[in-house]
């Protein structure tokens, strides 16, 4: 879904709309730059997604460039742990900056098994480091996203070397959990822009997949 700004909230109660009627629950929910990032606005995904039932719920979310601050995806994270899109493969949050400043949600939405056929978890330059980083990867870390095949981090340059981001990725590559990975991306990490780490990274990844697709900026 793309619009003019002028019909960006038109365009989303229509599609939310028909959401809430049925649909098809193989629906790609496509809101980029356009979905309403405020509480009318998540009170209307929320309303679209719970008239879904448990059954459903769309295989991909798309929030690109939607500016979810820390409030919204506490918001929009929770609701998901509730188990309102269980067929969800494709969660892609690029460009939401503010996204990580909640450092409890995404991690927590993970760790619930809700999510468990996630495929593909976009992240790019959404402002993830420190707290936030060492919860998903936690989450991954203990194996809950066993189906995870592609993991895009580029441009989250609060993830430098540390616990935090380095350690706490290598061993979530390690412990298994992430055993389907085809693609990991770290562009313009500061932590992918030191050789050492960078290679420290790559083994891992090999580790957790012979065949995975590693892109660094060395």
């Amino acid at each position: 879904l793309k619009t003019d700004p002028a019909e960006a909230e038109i365009a989303q109660t229509q599609l939310l709309d028909a959401r809430q009627k049925g649909g098809n629950p193989h629906l790609r929910l496509g809101l980029v730059y356009n979905f309403e990032a405020n509480e009318k606005g998540v009170k209307r995904l929320v309303e679209a997604l719970d008239k879904t039932g448990h059954a459903e719920g769309p295989e991909e979310l798309n929030f690109e460039g939607c500016g979810i601050d820390w409030e919204n995806a506490k918001l929009i994270f929770g609701f998901m742990r509730l188990g309102h899109t269980p067929n969800l493969k494709r969660l892609l949050l690029y460009g939401n900056e503010r996204l990580g400043e909640e450092k409890w949600a995404l991690g927590a939405l993970l760790e619930s098994g809700k999510v468990e056929g996630l495929e593909e978890l976009n992240l790019k330059k959404c402002g993830i480091s420190g707290e936030t980083a060492q919860n998903i990867f936690g989450a991954m870390q203990r194996g809950h996203t066993p189906n995870l095949k592609k993991l895009e981090l580029d441009s989250n340059r609060g993830l430098t070397v540390g616990r935090e981001a380095t350690d706490g990725l290598a061993a979530a590559l390690e412990s298994g959990g992430l055993a389907k990975l085809e693609r990991l991306s770290l562009w313009d990490c500061r932590f992918s822009n030191t050789p050492t780490y960078a290679e420290k990274i790559r083994e891992a990844a090999k580790k957790a997949n012979p065949k995975v697709f590693v892109h660094t900026s060395h």
